[in-house]
């Protein structure tokens, strides 16, 4: 099943690279944001289903697990919007920010 919707979601995401250079070349820039976010989004779904049919795997007993530490703070400063562009706009976090790291344990990405 996972051909049948990657697939088509790999054809858009790659059409609209095309349609982003095409753009380029004949100096319609206007296009180029539009573009780009069509790819943004092809490329945000892709690794949605990317994500369910791991967890798909997972369930099934088809895909191995295997627990790690994981820097909670450093995956919330990777996330766009969250904690790296507050500190770079220099906004003050909502709440306390406490000064050691927080620790999880999850499986490999």
């Amino acid at each position: 099943m996972s051909h049948e919707l990657r697939t088509p979601l790999n054809a858009i995401i790659g059409y609209s690279q095309i349609l982003q250079e095409d753009a380029e070349d004949t100096g319609q820039s206007e296009m180029l944001p539009d573009l780009k976010k069509i790819e943004n989004a092809g490329n945000h779904l892709l690794g949605l289903i990317n994500s369910i049919l791991d967890l798909s795997k997972i369930e099934a007993g088809r895909m191995e697990v295997y627990i790690e530490r994981l820097d909670v703070a450093a995956l919330v400063d990777d996330v766009p919007g969250n904690g790296g562009t507050a500190r770079r706009a220099q906004r003050q976090p909502a709440g306390p920010c406490p000064a050691r790291r927080t620790w999880a344990r999850s499986r490999p990405t």
